[in-house]
């Protein structure tokens, strides 16, 4: 029998069979294709974030009483007694009444600014088959019923062509109550019920229940309040503490002793609650020949009440309505009058500039974020005060969030709040939301 191989030969045969198909599977090539791979970490994106301010809202409440159909300047000769009871109506090509210059006043006004605020109209007295009686004398009158519908409702939205249909309806608004010729159908006449009517408008207008914009009421009157049955005013019983507001001599005072009595004080009382329990402030424009010491003190005692701060930087001097910086809250002093004073058309066009300039500074502290943020957890307010950068993410003191429809509300709290409103720093701010993908 032939011998067997030796185990030694087998495994040496297979050591180098192997060996070859090793370098045979190491000499062939591959194509390697890229693989996504499982994410270990986390990706994030910039949102963009429009911040801007809120536009604040101006709801006109204009006085639209009988003395409206007197001359704006009854000095001029044309004039004569144009105008007054059981007299010709005034000539509005050589005597323009009141109503003429604030109808015109209005429409190059809310031509030139009707994109600067969120703007409405309110009239008063609404003239109706409604009386109230005279306590002092038991006579009725049916005109001095405070106003009682909002004519011309606030936009809702702060887009412009929203602001120029509210400015226009505004408009219109006013050159209708200047065509009627009855009073009773919503055209001039009346008494001056001013200050239960700045309480309805406060409360009607839907502007005092949000304190993300401004609010402003714009009073535009020729005289003075009155039609107060609950004022404690008896010109009967205390002719000096009355003050008619149709002269003492006057059939008028006879007839509604109390009615007829000045009521600025309740009137004031009035505004004062209105800017303490909604934040509304009363801006006050008093146009027409109507600056006796009554008038001045009448109307200098509600603008107070109603805290629109016109500063100038001169101290104590009067502000001139056609300086429009004279208003900036940069500007340390008060004016000396707190009202503004129209006895020209072009001083009423320059009152009514400078109360656009003003309002529209808004409150720096509020800002409106379009779109709102996907979830407030991702956002991040950068902060740049005197050159260095601090980032604010959500929550943080320094600011507060809160939705508004599809938009949202970024308010600023102190201390940078008031640092931001005095302008005394050199501040600006960034909003990020920083999304997790």
């Amino acid at each position: 029998m032939p011998p067997e191989p030796r185990p030694t030969a087998k495994l040496l045969r297979g050591s180098l069979v192997a060996a070859a198909l090793m370098l045979a599977v190491g000499c062939q090539t591959y194509d390697f294709q890229p693989v996504t791979p499982v994410s270990l970490g986390q990706t994030t994106t910039e949102v963009s974030i429009t911040a801007k301010s809120l536009k604040p809202n101006l709801m006109l409440v204009l006085d639209r009483s009988g003395s409206m159909h007197l001359p704006f300047d009854g000095t001029q000769a044309a004039c004569g007694s144009c105008g007054q009871s059981g007299q010709p109506a005034c000539d509005p090509a050589t005597c323009p009444t009141r109503w003429d210059v604030l109808t015109d006043t209005a429409t190059d006004f809310l031509t030139q600014h009707g994109t600067v605020a969120r703007m409405g109209v309110a009239f008063y007295p609404a003239l109706s088959d409604a009386t109230i009686t005279d306590p002092g004398s038991g006579n009725t009158s049916n005109f001095c019923t405070p106003a009682s519908a909002i004519d011309v409702a606030l936009p809702t939205s702060d887009d412009d062509s929203a602001l120029r249909d509210g400015a226009n309806a505004v408009d219109f608004a006013i050159k209708r109550v200047g065509a009627t010729a009855s009073p009773l159908s919503g055209g001039v006449g009346g008494g001056t019920p001013t200050g239960d009517s700045l309480a309805f408008v406060a409360a009607n207008s839907g502007f005092g229940s949000t304190i993300q914009r401004q609010s402003f009421l714009l009073l535009m009157t020729d005289g003075l309040p009155n039609c107060n049955p609950n004022s404690g005013l008896d010109a009967n019983v205390n002719p000096a503490a009355c003050d008619c507001t149709d002269g003492a001599s006057s059939t008028v005072c006879t007839y509604y002793p109390v009615l007829d009595c000045n009521d600025f004080n309740a009137t004031a009382q009035k505004v004062f609650n209105i800017r303490t329990t909604s934040g509304v402030k009363t801006i006050v424009i008093g146009f027409g020949d109507v600056f006796g010491p009554s008038a001045q003190q009448s109307l200098q005692q509600i603008a107070q009440a109603g805290d629109f701060q016109r500063r100038c930087q001169a101290n104590g001097s009067e502000c001139d309505p056609s300086d429009t910086a004279c208003f900036q809250e940069s500007n340390p002093n008060f004016c000396a009058e707190a009202f503004f004073r129209a006895t020209s058309k072009e001083q009423l066009s320059a009152a009514l500039a400078a109360i656009s300039s003003a309002i529209l500074q808004g409150n720096p502290c509020l800002v409106e974020l379009e779109p709102a943020p996907v979830d407030k957890t991702f956002l991040t307010v950068l902060v740049t005060e005197k050159g260095v950068t601090t980032a604010y993410p959500y929550p943080s003191d320094i600011w507060t969030y809160a939705p508004d429809g599809e938009n949202a509300t970024l308010t600023f709290n102190d201390p940078l709040c008031s640092k931001m409103k005095s302008a005394s720093e050199d501040i600006s701010y960034e909003i990020r939301s920083v999304h997790q993908l």
